[in-house]
């Protein structure tokens, strides 16, 4: 695991209500929030899958869903959208995005 994500998944695990495990019998790390998912990562990635309604993204200027090679052919209209990081300050603003996705969506 690189450095980026185990700061993300640090930050991420200090957020109230907010769990971290693994899926079933996977190695595939989901976030969820009152007993539903609300992101998982993609191993191997800097992705955080993350469940985001479309009014959300329109109101945080969160422009075209991002392509990504585990879903290539995902719907712009999905709820669900990659998020990706790159950088400390990536890791910083993926935490605030997702502090508020939670306060005003969950």
């Amino acid at each position: 695991m690189n450095n980026l994500r185990q700061k993300l998944e640090q930050q991420l695990a200090e957020i109230s209500g907010l769990e971290l495990s693994l899926y079933k019998d996977t190695d595939l790390l989901c976030m969820q929030f009152n007993g539903k998912e609300i992101a998982h990562f993609h191993n191997g990635l800097p992705e955080l899958d993350t469940r985001i309604p479309q009014k959300f993204a329109k109101r945080h200027q969160l422009g075209e869903p991002y392509r990504s090679t585990r879903h290539p052919n995902r719907s712009k209209n999905s709820i669900w959208r990659i998020l990706t990081y790159n950088s400390e300050q990536d890791v910083d603003d993926l935490v605030v995005l997702i502090k508020k996705l939670l306060a005003e969506e969950y």
